[in-house]
């Protein structure tokens, strides 16, 4: 029978691509009772188990800790000075004009401070609800696309992922935009390998959520990776049809637009100047707010942030990438074109598109994942200014990748070489992490009291590990692994994050408050404490070496040490609008120019303090000292 007659008596709807999922163990047939009833109810089970966990990780404690300086209190302070000044279209910060992110999150943190009141924990739960969102999200996708035992690995990655656990727990935006990127393109993988449109709408939706969190980067990151996961595929075309991208446009537009076209009008392009330039296209091309970093900084962000399950990184990445099918192709294909270096390079490169062609849905699905963790790691490392929380979008694609390669090994029945890694690095380091450390400029003195029976504990879970490998019994193995990881994490992490808290910003909240209760001026002098007015509920003199308004005005640019925004001449923007340029005050002027007033430093600032009549010590504790100011011969 001719070929396409055989095509034509096919339905349409049962494409190739949508046979090939049907006949997948974990997408078709699941409607059936027996065994594939309790499979359904086994995943059940371990997704709510593992969601409940990933709870307890981000929200124990999550309110006992003052507001981490800065960064927090550029999300926190803002979303409560909305409930004061009822402005929920230009943000504000210490109650004047602050250009910085868009307000999504501030929106949400503002309706959470009104269903948990003005505190620490209400401005924080909305992140850790995004991260505990992400660990239900990542498991569903690996059980649906993988096995049930890559998907409790993937969680189990995430769970007890330092640098993931550590921006879930904080008043950060960098937690809901990795919930949004993640989301979307998980949405639109799995409607395009079920060839469902419904699901399309939803990652549209959500990439417009990641445009109000923090601008055109939640447009980028999705688009690039599909661009490269369909290009590797050889269906770009296809995708690109399928996915409809002009709807997809409108209905972002409809959603994300309004809101920039209105802060823009309202600030006569101020916003536009200092947030889509300076906040987005300027930290490509320069430092911004001293966030630099060499061009592996993100790699190794990576590795210290998923530590200890990156070490099966490099690994898993080359799985993804490296084709399964025929593995005598390559060398053929080789031969056949020529005997020049480049004929080979050519058609080796060839041959290998032609494998990405022809994967199983699960390979499929590690492939997606690689080019997401890849591609988000790359735009991340091109820009000049960087972050440890940059990459968080891509650390679920890493965790899958990394769960599908110890899932592979373990039904090959072959020991993982990152176990042998981590039983050197946990035995080393229990055994000279105290003397290292010490050789660590200014290395925390509690850090050593964490470290070592952090590895020892490790160590020993490693020694029962190797001995169930020994035996063949890979599934204790891996759940004496994960065990010992996730719980050794969450013992140590918490008490190290206490500890940090205790040292950094302990002593901020309750200074602040006593001083605000004089109802005097407070200043900060020469350290950035915008968690001052968080606690205050006031306007407080902050530093104006730190931050420094557009001259003229009692406005920000939102970054450190950025005067003014840049002019845009053939837009028709100019860098400031006021005519009158006042110069900054130094902070000791302007404390001086008042009869009395409080002033939050450092202990290490406090030289001025010492030798300046008028002021007196009133308190000291950690890092921080509060001094009360009285001008010299004023009366009581």
């Amino acid at each position: 029978m001719d070929s396409r007659l055989a095509d034509r008596s096919q339905p349409k709807a049962m494409t190739a691509q949508a046979a090939q999922l049907r006949e997948h163990p974990r997408i078709g047939g699941r409607a059936g009772l027996g065994a594939g009833g309790a499979n359904a109810r086994l995943e059940l089970i371990c997704l709510t188990i593992l969601v409940s966990l990933a709870a307890l990780v981000f929200f124990f404690g999550l309110g006992n800790f003052p507001l981490f300086n800065p960064d927090e209190c550029f999300y926190a302070e803002p979303a409560r000075e909305m409930l004061d000044t009822h402005d929920y279209i230009t943000t504000t910060l210490n109650y004047a004009v602050r250009y910085t992110k868009p307000p999504l999150f501030m929106w949400i943190m503002s309706v959470c401070y009104q269903l948990f009141g003005q505190n620490e924990f209400a401005a924080r739960f909305f992140s850790a609800c995004s991260g505990t969102a992400l660990v239900g999200i990542t498991y569903s996708m690996l059980v649906r696309f993988c096995s049930l035992r890559a998907a409790c690995l993937g969680a189990c990655v995430l769970i007890s992922g330092p640098l993931f656990v550590a921006t879930g727990r904080m008043a950060i935006a960098d937690m809901p935009l990795a919930l949004f990127v993640a989301g979307s393109l998980f949405c639109f993988f799995r409607a395009y390998k079920e060839q469902t449109r419904g699901l399309i709408w939803l990652g549209y939706v959500l990439i417009a959520a990641a445009v109000m969190t923090k601008g055109p980067v939640g447009v980028a990151l999705p688009v690039l990776v599909l661009a490269v996961w369909h290009f590797l595929r050889g269906d770009l075309l296809k995708g690109l049809k399928f996915y409809q991208p002009h709807f997809g446009a409108l209905l972002v537009a409809c959603l994300a637009l309004p809101w920039f076209v209105v802060e823009t009008i309202v600030t006569k392009g101020e916003y536009f100047n200092c947030f889509i330039i300076m906040e987005n296209f300027q930290r490509f091309t320069r430092v911004v707010s001293g966030h630099k970093g060499h061009w592996y900084y993100h790699i190794l962000a990576i590795a210290a942030g998923l530590l200890p399950w990156s070490v099966f990184l490099p690994q898993a990445l080359m799985s993804a990438f490296i084709a399964r099918k025929d593995s005598g192709a390559l060398n053929r294909g080789s031969r056949q074109a020529g005997t020049d270096l480049f004929s080979k390079l050519i058609a080796s490169c060839q041959v290998i598109l032609e494998r990405f062609r022809n994967l199983t849905v699960s390979q499929d699905f590690s492939l997606f994942c690689a080019c997401a963790a890849v591609m988000i790691v790359l735009f991340f490392s091109m820009s000049t200014s960087k972050l440890l929380s940059y990459t968080l979008p891509a650390f679920p694609f890493i965790a899958a990748i990394i769960a599908i390669e110890i899932d592979k090994l373990c039904s090959d029945r072959r020991t993982p070489i990152g176990f042998i890694l981590l039983a050197t690095v946990y035995g080393a380091g229990a055994a000279v992490a105290p003397a290292v450390l010490q050789l660590i400029h200014r290395a925390p003195n509690f850090l050593g009291d964490i470290v070592r029976p952090y590895c020892a504990i490790q160590f020993a879970a490693m020694v029962i590990v190797f001995a169930l490998l020994k035996f063949k019994r890979f599934a204790p193995a891996l759940t004496v692994f994960c065990a010992s990881t996730m719980v050794t994490f969450a013992v140590y992490g918490y008490s190290g994050l206490s500890a940090i808290s205790k040292q950094w910003e302990g002593p901020v909240p309750d200074l602040a408050r006593y001083a605000a209760l004089s109802g005097e001026p407070l200043f900060v002098y020469k350290v950035r404490l915008p968690s001052v007015p968080f606690y205050t509920h006031k306007a407080t003199v902050l530093s104006p070496a730190l931050e420094k308004p557009i001259p003229g005005t009692n406005r920000y640019t939102g970054v450190a040490g950025e005067p003014e925004p840049p002019s845009i001449p053939w837009l028709g923007l100019k860098g400031v609008d006021d005519k009158a340029r006042v110069p900054a005050v130094p902070v000791e002027d302007a404390i001086k120019s008042f009869d009395r007033a409080y002033v939050i430093a450092r202990q290490a600032d406090d030289q001025f303090f010492k030798a300046t009549p008028g002021f007196k010590f009133v308190a000291r504790d950690g890092q921080y000292v509060l001094v009360h100011w009285r001008k010299p011969g004023l009366s009581k």
